[in-house]
Parts: C-alpha cells; structure tokens; sequence
C-alpha cells in the first residue's frame, strides 16, 4: 500500500522501501564543486560539473546561484562529500538551483552575464531532454521523489524547496516545500501525483515522470538562512507501519461495530 500524498518524516523511509528499485538522482558523494557570488556582485553564476556513474542521475550536475542584490559576503551554493550546502548573509535575496540534466554543455559566465552559452539559460539548464526518457519510476515501482534535508540554521529561518521535472515531451511540472528551521535531518517525499501527474501516471507518449528530460532543484531561503541536503532520489514509500496498525485497528472497530447485539 502506498501513501496517498506527500509527507514529512523523521526517519529515512527510503530504508524500507525498495531499494533496488530507487532513482539516485544525486547523493552528493562527489566531487566537490562550488559556485558563489562575490561581496557587492549580482547576477548569475553557474558551474557544471561531470560525476562517476551512479552518484548522479546522467552523470552530470549543474549548479547555479542568482543574486539580484549585492550584498556584503559572499553567497555559495557547493557540494561535497555526502552533501550540497545553500549560504547566504543578512538582506540575501539569493535563488539557489541544482541541476541535473545530462548536459555538458554549460560554461560559467563571467559576473552579470547572464547563461553560460548558446541554449543555454540563467540557471544551468540546457535543453531539458539530456536526460533521455529516463524513468524515475523504475517501471511502475517508485511512487514519488524524496528529499533529505540535513539542517536548516535556526529555528525562525526556512527554505522553499521547488522540484522540477522536465519531460522529454517539452513540458514540466514542479511540486514544492518550505523546511522549517531544524538541526536534525528532515525527509520530505512528493508523489508524482503532487507534481500533478494521474495516478498511474496515464501519459501521453515522451510525457510524465517515465520519460523525464531533465530534473531542476531550486531553493530559496529566507536572509542569512544556511541549508545543508543529503540526497534526492526517486523511491517506493509504504505506508509507515504505525499508521498501517491503526488502519488495521480501526478496520477492526468497524467489524465490532457491524457485529450484530
């Protein structure tokens, strides 16, 4: 039995779920990587980045940071091992994008130029179809996508968290989140449904979450807030085994109920 919509957890799910079925979108593993605004700089800056087999859907992951204000410290989006950090300073106004589409073909501009290239747009994506319809529900088996939120730094910040899937077809659907401040890890699952695909994921051919062209992972936090993530990967979430006992339970005060005096 499946979850019926999106949760929040306190325990890594995906542990339980089926692992030989999960889509490893990024694990952060490796290698390390870096794109940052300098102090008193806006604008758009983006990195690419090829990783080994199996530590990134593709094999590629792009990062980019959009600042439209200058600020006075620097604001960073980087990746090292076994996690991607988001920071910013006081009165940052930064959008944060990881990028996951196959695609080498990303160059990091110079300060307040926009894109890296022909085809190419603000935020490290190319065309969208890098990634040839690679299906992230490993034939009908995972039901969503989980998100493994490290930290958010302190209680009264928050990150916005917006995943996009791009279809080979041309189109797009996004689901999003808002992370409260926390120090201990947070995982949030979306189904394909909350991206707003049918149930089943009834598509038209080149369309829906089996043939996804490319995978955009955009944060935006309130000033001064810091995130750290661990993973995004497509999965199978059961329902968590309490809720599945209360289920039981309560199919059981129904048959007492109907049990005639």
């Amino acid at each position: 039995m499946m979850l019926a919509s999106a949760g929040v957890y306190a325990f890594p799910p995906y542990y339980g779920g089926s692992p030989a079925s999960n889509v490893i979108i990024d694990d952060f593993s490796a290698p390390n990587q870096s794109v940052l605004v300098s102090p008193f700089t806006t604008g758009t800056f983006t990195n690419q980045a090829a990783t080994p087999p199996g530590v990134s859907i593709g094999d590629n992951r792009d990062l980019a940071v959009y600042q439209p204000t200058a600020v006075g410290n620097f604001t960073i989006l980087s990746v090292f091992p076994s996690q991607m950090a988001m920071s910013q300073t006081t009165g940052s106004d930064a959008t944060f994008y990881a990028t996951w589409d196959g695609s080498n073909a990303v160059t990091t501009p110079t300060a307040n130029q926009p894109g890296g290239g022909p085809g190419v747009n603000t935020h490290g994506l190319d065309d969208g179809i890098g990634l040839p319809g690679y299906d992230l529900t490993s034939n009908g088996i995972n039901n969503g996508i989980l998100i493994e939120l490290l930290s958010v730094e302190a209680p009264a910040n928050q990150i916005t968290v917006s995943l996009e899937i791009f279809d080979y077809a041309g189109g797009s659907h996004t689901a999003s989140y808002t992370y409260l401040g926390t120090d201990v890890p947070v995982y949030h699952f979306f189904t394909f449904e909350d991206f707003g695909y049918a149930t089943g994921y009834d598509v038209q051919p080149g369309e829906g979450p089996i043939n996804a062209g490319a995978i955009q992972m955009v944060m935006n936090g309130t000033p001064n807030s810091d995130g750290n993530f661990g993973a995004v990967l497509a999965t199978q979430i059961p329902v968590p085994a309490p809720l599945a006992l209360i289920g039981v339970g309560l199919l059981g005060l129904g048959a007492t109920r109907r049990r005639p005096s």
